[in-house]
């Protein structure tokens, strides 16, 4: 819900320039960064350091009893989805983009009960194919990519 909140609204990721000239960020949020904003302890005037979170020297702009229960509710939607996504049959799942950096998301059609596995480049999943800048390929075929991958990597190793 929020997530296309910030969508409707035209709410985007940080842009960054990186040295090779190319730019990074300038997307729309989504459950990744959300999930990271959200739960940032600067909001609290703490400051996260490895494993730790200590006092921060930024004065708090959020109070501590609605960060708590913003960290309650990810917490109790975080369960859910980490089963959800472990039991994903996606081997490439955030290793993959396409040739103009776009990542490349797994995806799924259904047809007469047979699913088909895919990777779609994100601007083709997220509906901005029109506006924003889209690689050559918009979609590869799970299966077939994975099994060049594994067999790739099989004989790579030694273990075929």
């Amino acid at each position: 819900m929020l997530e296309r909140d910030l969508r409707d609204r035209n709410f985007r990721t940080k842009t960054k320039l990186l040295t090779t000239g190319a730019t990074r960020g300038g997307i729309p949020f989504r459950r990744g960064s959300l999930f990271y904003l959200l739960s940032n302890h600067f909001y609290v005037g703490e400051v996260k350091f490895k494993d730790e979170i200590l006092p921060g020297q930024q004065p708090v702009i959020m109070d501590r009893k609605l960060f708590d229960a913003v960290q309650q509710k990810l917490r109790d939607q975080w369960s859910h989805r980490t089963v959800t996504r472990n039991a994903s049959d996606h081997l490439l799942t955030g290793l993959l983009y396409d040739d103009v950096g776009n990542r490349m998301v797994p995806t799924h059609a259904t047809k007469a009960g047979i699913r088909y596995r895919y990777y779609i480049s994100s601007p083709h999943f997220d509906g901005n194919s029109k506006t924003a800048a889209v690689g050559s390929t918009s979609r590869v075929p799970a299966a077939d990519l994975e099994n060049v991958i594994v067999k790739s990597l099989t004989e790579h190793l030694g273990l075929g």
